[in-house]
């Protein structure tokens, strides 16, 4: 049971923190993914870079993260295309 209520906490904890992370960095697609712009994820990207936030290799990461959750969009129908290519 312990490991249950663990698991339901960490879930919580992450999804709090990633709507959180969504909110601060792509404006208006926390309340609706269709609005996440592939202009938003650059712009994350060369941030992130330029301010030494993230190296080459998380930069990538999170590129390919992104993609990857867009095109479960497209294949849920939540969006027509994936913005981020």
């Amino acid at each position: 049971m312990e490991n249950i209520i663990f698991i339901h906490r960490t879930k919580k904890l992450f999804h709090g923190r990633l709507k959180s992370f969504i909110a601060e960095n792509f404006r208006n697609a926390d309340n609706d993914i269709s609005n996440l712009k592939s202009i938003y994820v650059i712009e994350l990207l060369t941030r992130s870079k330029q301010n030494n936030l993230w190296s080459d290799k998380n930069c990538n990461g999170a590129r390919a993260l992104y993609q990857m959750i867009m095109d479960y969009a497209v294949r849920k129908h939540y969006v027509a295309e994936n913005p981020i290519k």
